[in-house]
Formats: C-alpha cells, sequence, structure tokens
C-alpha cells in the first residue's frame, strides 16, 4: 500500500528519487499516466495491465469505454527506477501536470501520485474542509446482516 507525502526535486534530467518506502512495491517496473485533477498517477506495471485488460472487457464501441482506454494509454509511460532509485518523467507528462522542478509525491494506496506543489497545496486546501464531512460517511461501521 502507498501512503504519505513527500516533497521532491527534479534534477537536470527531469528524475526524481522514488521515495524508499516505494521502491519495493515498484521494483518490477511502473507505468506513469495522466491522473485526475491534473496530477500524475504512477502504477505498478502488473496493476496497470490488469486494469487495462478490465477495461478492454467493455464494448470498445461505447464512446465512453474507447474514450477511457485512450486516455488511459495514450501517453502511458513504461519505465524502471534506475539502481539509485531515479525515475524520469517525460516532457509530456511534465506538461500535463505542470511540473517543473517542485514536485510532490503521494502515496494513495493502490498508485502514487506526482503533483505540482501549488496544485496540491490548493487541493489539499479545497479539500480540508469536506475532509471531516467526507471521513465520518466513508468510514461509518457497516449493519451487521446477520
Amino acid at each position: 500500500m502507498f501512503v504519505s507525502t513527500y516533497p521532491l526535486k527534479l534534477d537536470e534530467k527531469n528524475r526524481f528519487f522514488v521515495p524508499p518506502k516505494f521502491r519495493s512495491q515498484l521494483a518490477d517496473g511502473l507505468v506513469i499516466v495522466h491522473g485526475l485533477d491534473h496530477c500524475l498517477a504512477a502504477y505498478p506495471t502488473a496493476d496497470f495491465e490488469a486494469a487495462l485488460r478490465e477495461a478492454q472487457q467493455h464494448p470498445f464501441d461505447l464512446r465512453n469505454v474507447r474514450g477511457h482506454i485512450r486516455m488511459m494509454a495514450a501517453d502511458a509511460y513504461e519505465t524502471q527506477a534506475d539502481k539509485q532509485g531515479r525515475v524520469s518523467l517525460p516532457a509530456a507528462l511534465r506538461n500535463y501536470a505542470k511540473l517543473d522542478k517542485d514536485i510532490v509525491v503521494t502515496g494513495v494506496g493502490d498508485h502514487v501520485e506526482i503533483w505540482n506543489p501549488d496544485a496540491w497545496a490548493a487541493y489539499r486546501a479545497a479539500e480540508e474542509e469536506r475532509y471531516s464531512e467526507i471521513d465520518g460517511l466513508v468510514l461509518q461501521p457497516r449493519e451487521n446482516t446477520a
């Protein structure tokens, strides 16, 4: 499971150090894609492949299915961390997420997100107030149906 937030920097070759806590889960490779809210999402390769196969089980002639698969796969970047634990980010993905030198890497359970620090701060500020309301709904105990 991916959790925690890490402020990081891109080096001159547009690489960042994968947080040590994430490295073992991404050791077999990762796929970086457009995420929601203009961040990037990074998945272990096997998880991304499984999600893509699952999406392809739906009829491709449905517009929403085609759109989802195309957006999911078109700019997907398959990579592996180097021996020092660095991953590079291609220009198309950096431009999408408006990434420059500083980045924020967050664990989101089943995947990692890579954010522009200002976008992450704005997102957190907007969601902070809603969090306590949502937390009460999401974490309510289930009724016993037995």
